[in-house]
């Protein structure tokens, strides 16, 4: 959280969390088009921008002594956020172009 602070306030720190997110984004938009071919570029990088914020907001609740939440429930509701947020791609007209 310190890094985000920092961020805000220098411009190296700024660049630096801007290319790590890119990265970031990048990498979870490649494994959402290997498991949904079907989805244009753009689709991929739109929903890894959705699942990138949801992992950055469950931090919160991931620390090692966190007692705020079942660790195993979180996992399955996670894991059906992110099915469902696949899901909700079909039919949307993101599809690739023949």
């Amino acid at each position: 959280f310190n890094f985000w602070a920092l961020s805000c306030r220098n411009s190296f720190a700024g660049k630096l969390l801007a290319a790590t997110y890119t990265h970031h984004r990048n990498r979870i938009a490649g494994y959402i088009g290997g498991a949904r071919s079907d989805l244009s570029e753009k689709a991929c990088l739109d929903l890894a921008l959705q699942v990138s914020a949801l992992i950055d907001g469950l931090m919160i609740y991931t620390g090692p002594d966190s007692k705020l939440v079942n660790r195993k429930e979180l996992v399955k509701m996670t894991k059906k956020a992110v099915v469902a947020l696949l899901e909700s791609a079909r039919g949307t007209g993101t599809a690739r172009a023949a």
